[in-house]
């Protein structure tokens, strides 16, 4: 008992001194994305407004590509265009789009046959692109009502080449559900932290945007990844270093996305991502303790060595269970207690900055610290399962030098 407290206690000393660090950085970006609003709102005559050019690539996506489609359109920012690429589908995606064609004569609707979802990108941003600034939009995904300029304004900022939006998860009912809420919200806090320290490497998921010319010029996205937004993000920091340009986030530009509603699912999915995520960088490894110059210190010799001794920390995920799990069983109320406080402490300082999060609705989550030790066990446990499973698959995918790259579909 006195070992497993011992340890316990070490563990949460780790994750305080992270969550402090997070927040102090992120505090930082908030205040930086405060005043460039500031600033912009008493310069309007300086305001660059940009054309952004909102790619939807999608694949079976008839239930739900009305619904992403009408949050765009019904934007508050007006100088963009909307291309959907249908990858083949093989339900009514294209009758919809059809359909959502003659609602909106302006949308651009490409269908191509199924060549996967790096594909059909390209298949955009070489043929039909048109804007100064690309934002890759999932077909399951919806848009908040100013999220396109609250892009527009973080890319005021010229040094920006790419950036990651605020994701969080959309209507949350069942226990996983809520499992991926808050560690979506987690996530999203852990890249605002990054940005200060010019850190980040990872522009995925729905709303990653890029700057168009930046992005042709590094020949888009590769076919042969499993995950096509963190291979891209590499790509384009080998390509361009970060010393002299920035790959921010945008907490402001809110985008809604579905949960994984199973196990099952949730597992294939972060499988996916796993493998995707040591593929890519196993072959970006030389940037790693890289003395050229090109990279800032901290992203070479810390962030991105971090990030690989970080999949060991997934290993140990299931540590926390144990100890959540034993802390209930043997009614040991100081040791839950105490995890019960440590996930107080890091969920307060989360949502603390967290946009569009009213105040009543902050305290009703921070009420769900004495469950969050147990929902985050959930996600931690099937991280462990797919990292367990992605070291299958990874020997071959480097010994062929390329990966497996399918649409990776939920239940809706």
């Amino acid at each position: 008992m006195t070992a497993l407290l011992f340890c316990l206690a070490i563990y949460c000393l780790i994750s305080i001194i992270s969550v402090l660090l997070n927040v102090f950085f992120s505090n930082i970006q908030a205040i930086k994305a405060y005043s460039n609003e500031l600033n912009g709102l008493s310069q309007k005559e300086k305001t660059v407004i940009n054309r952004i050019s909102v790619v939807i690539p999608a694949y079976n996506e008839s239930k739900v590509v009305d619904r992403t489609v009408n949050s765009i359109m019904n934007n508050s920012y007006k100088n963009f265009q909307v291309i959907i690429v249908n990858d083949g589908s093989t339900d009514n995606t294209a009758f919809d789009l059809y359909e959502l064609k003659k609602r909106y004569p302006k949308l651009i609707v490409v269908n191509q046959k199924n060549s996967g979802k790096s594909v059909a990108l390209n298949n955009a941003l070489f043929n039909y692109v048109n804007g100064d600034i690309m934002l890759v939009l999932d077909a399951d995904s919806i848009a908040s009502s100013d999220a396109l300029a609250q892009l527009n304004l973080t890319f005021q900022n010229k040094k920006i080449i790419a950036l990651s939006s605020n994701v969080r998860i959309l209507h949350p009912k069942k226990f996983l559900e809520w499992a991926q809420f808050f560690e979506y919200l987690f996530s999203s806090h852990s890249r605002g932290s990054q940005v200060p320290l010019n850190m980040q490497y990872i522009i995925g998921g729905a709303g990653s945007a890029f700057r168009v010319p930046f992005l042709k010029m590094v020949g888009g996205y590769d076919i042969n990844t499993p995950t096509e937004d963190i291979a891209l993000s590499l790509k384009m920091i080998n390509y361009f270093g970060n010393k002299d340009w920035v790959f921010g986030y945008s907490a402001n530009a809110i985008f809604y996305t579905m949960p994984v509603h199973y196990y099952q699912e949730l597992i294939t999915q972060r499988l996916r991502w796993r493998y995707g995520q040591i593929y890519a960088l196993i072959k970006y490894k030389a940037m790693m303790f890289n003395h050229s110059g090109k990279y800032t210190f901290l992203f070479s010799f810390f962030r991105l060595p971090l990030s690989a001794f970080g999949l060991i920390g997934i290993l140990t995920g299931p540590f926390l269970t144990f100890t959540s799990v034993f802390a209930l069983l043997s009614l040991d109320y100081y040791l839950f207690l105490g995890i019960t406080l440590l996930f107080a402490f890091t969920l307060l300082f989360t949502l603390a900055n967290e946009p569009k999060i009213s105040i009543s609705d902050k305290l009703k989550l921070i009420c769900f610290s004495p469950a969050l030790c147990v929902l985050l066990s959930v996600t931690s446990f099937v991280e462990f399962v797919a990292l367990i499973l992605s070291f299958k698959k990874i020997k071959q995918a480097v010994k062929y030098g390329k990966a497996d790259s399918v649409w990776n579909h939920v239940s809706r």
